[in-house]
């Protein structure tokens, strides 16, 4: 069974312990969906007599039992590392303590990422809670914990790098500022699809490769064109983007914001159940819905720029900060990523534009400039609309 096994195998419990936990589950729904609670006194019934069909499954379909996991780990001992390699969360490894050790220090110790820092977890904490803007505590006070601790990090190690190397994840579970960041990355996500909606990460993955295809299907219809690839691989892309770019982009994206909707507060709704469309409001209720929070558009550069400086987190038993890019763990870190990246679209689609409308001639070349607050550089060749466009 063990060969077979990956972290996605389901693990059943004895039948006492899984009659209790799926009675609790079971009350929670009947409270949520607003059922008569009598139901909650025949479910365990119906489970003890549907117990004897899941015996025969588990005879037909072998699955791990709680017993199988507990001789497992008590064969392991304590001297092995168990863990999941990168990309393949359902794939689980057991490395050598001495090998992940190293692979996790190599991983830490990348001078252009991280930084280490002197001394206990304890002082730095309390080193996070002071970095925080004045006016942003005032403003926001249910955005912070009292009761926080430094986030974690942690390392995936990557096969096509030996395990000498990994991928990493710094954990905001419970951070002083965790609640804050994700209301703000609700704000910043319906900013982005109002402001940018032309930007195609936007679009789902079925939608993204119906355009693609439509796009070469496009240019197999023009016999002079000769498009090129470029293999832009972003390498641990929330770690590659300079911080001041993502604050730059945000940035511009907040200022489109005011300009077309206003500096008024936006609501956003925290409850989980809820789409991505219905958490977030422009617009101050009266009479606020339950676990809604308001943030004001102008006060969302601050925060990000202090979690860029409260970046300071635990690993391998140190403290660390991070000094390049957005920490992957961080709540804010998907939606300000897309907008740098929108950023660019956006700026690029301007430019376009206005070069399109000026007067073409054949022999003209026009001069290199540059764009400072995306880090681009095109260069414009009027060579029957050539355009080739290329990073800093």
């Amino acid at each position: 069974m063990f060969r077979t096994a990956n972290a996605g195998s389901t693990v059943f419990f004895a039948q006492t312990k899984f009659v209790d936990i799926a009675t609790n589950a079971f009350k929670k729904w009947l409270k949520h969906h607003g059922l008569p609670m009598f139901l909650k006194d025949e479910f365990p019934k119906f489970l003890n007599q549907q117990w004897p069909q899941h015996l025969k499954s588990l005879d037909e379909y072998p699955r791990f039992t709680f017993a199988d996991v507990q001789r497992l780990k008590k064969f392991l001992g304590e001297d092995w590392v168990i863990h999941h390699e990168d990309h393949h969360p359902q794939k689980v490894m057991i490395f050598c303590p001495r090998l992940y050790f190293q692979g996790a220090c190599r991983t830490w110790n990348d001078a252009q990422l991280f930084q280490p820092l002197s001394g206990s977890a304890e002082p730095w904490k309390y080193q996070v809670q002071r970095l925080a803007p004045a006016h942003i505590l005032k403003a926001y006070p249910w955005g912070f914990q009292k009761t926080s601790c430094l986030p974690s990090g942690f390392v995936f190690l990557k096969a096509k790098k030996e395990y000498l190397m990994g991928r990493t994840l710094i954990s905001h579970f419970k951070a002083y500022h965790s609640k804050l960041l994700k209301a703000c990355a609700n704000a910043l996500l319906m900013m982005l699809r109002h402001c940018w909606p032309q930007h195609s990460g936007q679009q789902s993955i079925p939608q993204t490769w119906k355009h693609i295809h439509e796009f070469f299907e496009r240019l197999d219809s023009v016999d002079d064109y000769q498009p090129v690839v470029c293999n832009d691989d972003l390498v641990g892309f929330f770690n590659s983007i300079p911080q001041d770019r993502l604050l730059c982009a945000t940035q511009a994206l907040v200022q489109d914001w005011i300009h077309q909707k206003g500096d008024g507060p936006i609501t956003v709704n925290m409850d989980v159940g809820l789409s991505v469309a219905e958490r977030t409001f422009r617009g101050k209720f009266y009479h606020r819905p339950k676990h809604s929070v308001v943030l004001y558009p102008i006060h969302l550069i601050d925060v990000i720029a202090y979690s860029f400086r409260s970046c300071i987190f635990c690993a391998l038993g140190a403290v660390w900060k991070q000094i390049r890019g957005t920490g992957i763990g961080n709540q804010v870190s998907p939606v300000i990523s897309e907008v740098a990246i929108a950023h660019i679209e956006q700026t690029w689609s301007r430019v376009y534009n206005t070069w399109r409308h000026q007067p073409v001639y054949p022999t003209l070349r026009v001069r290199q400039f540059e764009l400072e607050n995306v880090g681009l550089e095109i260069s414009r060749c009027v060579d029957y609309s050539l355009c080739v466009a290329t990073r800093s």
